[in-house]
């Protein structure tokens, strides 16, 4: 089974044993069934990582990165971030304390510094970061013209990545695509954690191509 928001991270504790990865995250998206055991994994780290590097081949890299969220999705992209050495994390979430709460937990992934941004601070931090990433619902279905990351502060220099995916872009796609950024949205990294989790699932090598295709013709 996949599983999807709001339940990455209550899922963890119904389940009988949870891969170290997904334990230190503490988010769960994929069950697999092994020998009448329900086992817990955390395909969307993989799944991040490499859609970022469709569009950059380094990763995160060396790159100042801010994470817009503070639920199993941004537990996931964060430690992605840590793990592909990314200079610094910024993470904001309207509930400041879920921030701070998802930065004390990454102090334990890796050596890159995390630090919880305050609302005040939030547009000057954007200025400063190379990648941005909305970890958030926040542009899904009826709210696609909505952003939590202020649109008018995005220019060419950044790379721009929105986990909300749809048959039309969102406001922060839509504003990177315009300024000139880097942009993508949330369906490579879909197709490739569901790649990990149909190997997880049935031992054979992701018909990747077919993946995508599906999708694609779902979204027209």
């Amino acid at each position: 089974a996949n599983v999807t928001v709001p339940h990455k991270e209550a899922v963890v504790g119904l389940l009988e044993v949870v891969d170290p990865l997904a334990a230190r995250i503490g988010a769960v998206n994929t069950i697999v069934n092994e020998e009448s055991r329900l086992w817990g994994y955390n395909t969307d780290v993989e799944g991040f990582q490499s859609a970022l590097r469709s569009v950059r081949q380094a990763g995160a890299g060396g790159l100042r990165c801010l994470v817009a969220g503070a639920g199993g999705a941004a537990r996931a992209v964060v430690a992605a971030l840590s793990a592909d050495d990314a200079s610094e994390i910024w993470v904001f979430n309207r509930t400041a304390q879920r921030a701070r709460a998802l930065c004390e937990a990454a102090s334990g992934w890796g050596a890159v510094a995390c630090t919880p941004v305050a609302e005040g601070d939030l547009s000057a931090r954007i200025r400063e970061a190379d990648l941005l990433v909305n970890a958030t619902t926040v542009g899904q279905g009826p709210a696609i013209k909505e952003s939590v990351i202020p649109v008018d502060t995005i220019d060419s220099h950044h790379v721009v990545m929105d986990l909300v995916y749809g048959a039309r872009p969102t406001a922060l796609v839509a504003a990177a695509e315009k300024s000139g950024a880097i942009a993508l949205d949330g369906k490579e990294m879909l197709v490739m954690q569901a790649a990990r989790a149909y190997s997880l699932w049935t031992g054979r090598e992701p018909p990747v191509d077919v993946m995508r295709t599906s999708l694609d013709a779902r979204e027209r």
